[in-house]
């Protein structure tokens, strides 16, 4: 199995969202990240191509640029200013696929992690393949950010209906629900609910490495300790949801080796190629992620 690492575009946002817990804290920081003094963030959108077995996969898909274009135009003035979308059209994911001698055409199934646009927005490049969301993220995805699913609904007109999927009870090391996707159980989806209602992470066991694809749930691995201990990430509103997450995600870390693969990581690629599980130690002052001691290597090779 391979695994390529697609940077699709940018996002910018307020660097005052980040931890923030309540609606009024995120209207302060995007009131101070916007101003053209202010700090802001710049994160990436990823997209994770998967050459499996049994077809290839595609965990989340990234934004077109007529998306990103109607989004700055249409979307309501909150959303305008706490992100700026940058996306070029060879850079979306069906060019970029194109450029590293994969078609998009042959993709088996498209996995997305949750319904945002910056994750579901670019699913038209995927004519062929199965999209599969799970069935209570698209029972609420006009409930929060609806206005996203407004303008990135064009974006499915060729694609047809998703296919949708209940967790089964299943226990998965921490988690009490799961669902294998492949013919050797090692693709499985885990509910990770706090960003939204039905998000989900995609866990992908190798022989020697668990690579677990978390979406929006966290920002980077080389994170993870704080936003551990801080108990929010960035758009982690549902506050319950999220702690409990985040609990079920630091025993999976220190049951599974495990490297971590948010989709706006900027790190992404580079924690790859390293091929280092992440190692969480609890001291006096909290979690804190230690680098690995085994050997960087990679089934990319």
């Amino acid at each position: 199995m391979r695994v390529h690492v697609l940077n699709v575009g940018s996002l910018r946002w307020a660097r005052g969202i980040v931890g923030a817990r309540t609606t009024g804290q995120i209207l302060r920081g995007v009131a101070r990240g916007r101003r053209s003094s202010g700090p802001t963030d710049v994160v990436p959108m990823l997209s994770y191509v998967l050459e499996h077995d049994d077809g290839h996969l595609v965990i989340d898909t990234g934004v077109g640029q007529a998306l990103a274009e109607r989004f700055r135009t249409e979307s309501d003035l909150v959303s305008r200013r706490a992100l700026e979308v940058t996306v070029d059209p060879d850079t979306e994911v069906g060019p970029q696929m194109r450029a590293i001698g994969l078609r998009p055409e042959d993709v088996r199934l498209v996995l997305l992690t949750h319904l945002h646009f910056d994750h579901a927005g670019g699913i038209e490049h995927f004519p062929n393949a199965e999209v599969l969301v799970h069935r209570t993220e698209w029972d609420g995805r006009t409930a929060f950010g609806g206005n996203y699913w407004r303008l990135q609904e064009p974006a499915w007109t060729g694609v047809g209906g998703p296919r949708l999927y209940d967790l089964a009870p299943e226990p998965y090391g921490p988690f009490d629900a799961s669902l294998p996707l492949t013919d050797h159980g090692d693709v499985v989806v885990l509910p990770t609910p706090g960003h939204t209602r039905g998000h989900v992470a995609i866990a992908v066991r190798t022989s020697d490495l668990t690579l677990l694809f978390t979406g929006d749930h966290l920002v980077r691995q080389s994170w993870y300790a704080a936003d551990l201990t801080r108990g929010m990430q960035p758009f982690n509103i549902i506050a319950k949801l999220t702690a409990d997450t985040n609990r079920r995600l630091q025993r999976f870390v220190t049951e599974f080796p495990t490297l971590v693969l948010p989709t706006h990581d900027a790190e992404a690629a580079e924690n790859l190629a390293r091929w280092e599980p992440l190692n969480l130690v609890y001291g006096d002052s909290g979690f804190h992620a230690t680098p690995a001691s085994s050997t960087p290597r990679s089934e990319n090779g």
